[in-house]
């Protein structure tokens, strides 16, 4: 499972015109005109487009993808570009394909709103991928570098979930 940055030159600002287009090009080609699964449900996303800078922060690009290349500013609220999550946007399909690998580990956990969310975790690259189940398919909501506060509550929840028989676990 090859890992690497799509990138060296990525800027942290922004991308130029044709990164932007190469890495929206992977978007589309990974989530929008092929099919992904996990674990025999579709995963899909949000296709609606961005309309203004209250909606996200690519213009006329769909919003899950705004979504997986921004985070949000824990100051302002609003979505700002994040270079290592636009670099590593080919990851979450290689992950989700791959989950099965020990190097991926997988678990559920219950969001503040009571959705659950299935982690796939590849702890040795410090990175996850987060789907939640929007039946009868799972909704892609992001993937992102995991920092060290996170590292350590991902590895005591996904112990705690080691312990719990859940269908995920069958």
């Amino acid at each position: 499972m090859e890992l690497e940055d799509l990138f060296e030159d990525l800027d942290a600002d922004a991308p130029t015109k044709e990164q932007l287009y190469r890495i929206y090009g992977i978007y589309l080609n990974d989530f929008v005109h092929s099919e992904l699964f996990f674990q025999g449900k579709k995963v899909i996303v949000n296709t609606d487009i961005v309309r203004n800078k209250r909606e996200g922060y690519f213009l006329n690009k769909q919003k899950s993808f705004d979504h997986i290349v921004t985070r949000e500013n824990k100051y302002s609220g609003k979505r700002q570009y994040d270079r290592d999550r636009a670099n590593k946007i080919h990851w979450i399909r290689i992950i989700i394909e791959n989950y099965q690998n020990p190097l991926i580990k997988v678990f559920e956990k219950t969001d503040k709103r009571g959705d659950k969310n299935i982690l796939l975790w590849c702890e040795s690259k410090n990175y996850v991928v987060i789907l939640r189940e929007k039946q009868p398919d799972l909704f892609l909501v992001t993937g992102y570098c995991v920092d060290a506060i996170e590292q350590v509550r991902f590895k005591n929840e996904y112990e705690a979930y080691q312990n719990k028989k859940t269908p995920l676990r069958k």
